[in-house]
This record gives structure tokens, sequence and C-alpha cells, in this order.
């Protein structure tokens, strides 16, 4: 599933190339797909569909006004940014993705930002803290 989103968003191959992909697997295993998506990186295909795979709602790249493109809203309220060293390394960038955080903070969502290391080298202390986060309960309530 992660090759395969990020192949799409890479534009390395078409939604035609995906359903003949799709048509080649036999149909008893073909469940997984429905949670096929358009992700921006491997990394949040990653995060997302550990999410969904406990029943979290998760939606992928939302336009939140004041905060701009999110990379997942979990529930209603909780931002998750699943961040990589090519997009968010420059200080400019980080600046941008700061102020991004406080509008969130300011309206009353809650913000997760995780970056490559934390989703593919620390994978399971960072599952811990997901599932800590979504145990709390509150992703499921409004924004404050």
């Amino acid at each position: 599933m992660i090759v395969l989103e990020s192949a799409l968003n890479l534009g390395l191959i078409r939604v035609a190339d995906v359903q003949d992909i799709v048509a080649s697997i036999p149909e008893e295993r073909r469940g997984f797909l429905s949670l096929l998506n358009r992700a921006e990186s491997g990394s949040e295909t990653r995060v997302r569909l550990f999410l969904q795979r406990r029943h979290v709602t998760v939606s992928p790249q939302v336009y939140l006004p004041g905060i701009g493109r999110v990379d997942l809203l979990v529930g209603r309220r909780l931002i998750v940014e699943c961040d990589s060293a090519e997009y968010h390394s420059s200080p400019e960038q980080r600046r941008l993705d700061y102020a991004r955080d406080l509008a969130a903070r300011d309206q009353g969502f809650d913000h997760l930002r995780l970056d490559y290391h934390q989703i593919w080298h620390q994978w399971g202390s960072t599952q811990e803290s997901l599932l800590r986060e979504i145990r709390r309960d509150r992703h499921r309530r409004p924004p404050r």
C-alpha cells in the first residue's frame, strides 16, 4: 500500500495502472485496497493505515481555513503532520510549520508532528505514543 500510494503521488503510475494491479489480486485478498488513498508520502500512509486498522477515523490531506492543508486529520480535532527532511529542513519551512502549528492550536486543534525517524526507525515507540493519544479520546471532540 505504501509503495502503491507513493508511486501514484510521484506520477510513476496512473490510476489505470492501479486498477490493473487490483484486478490481478484475488478477490478475497483485496480488502486492504479499500484503504487506498492519495497520500503525499509513505510516512503518511504508514501512520494513516496504523490508525485506520484500529478503526480510528482519519482524513488525509485536509484543508483547514486559517491553517492550510494538513497531512492527517484524526477524528475531528487531532492534526498529525508527517515531516520529511526534504520538505521540512530549511529554516523558512520550519518557520512556516511553526506558524501553522500555532494557528492550529489557536483554533483548538491538538497537534502531533512526527518526523521520518520516528515513523520508520522508532516505529514501535511512535505507535505506543499514538495509541496513548487515541485512548485519551479527545480526537473525537470538535476543536475547542
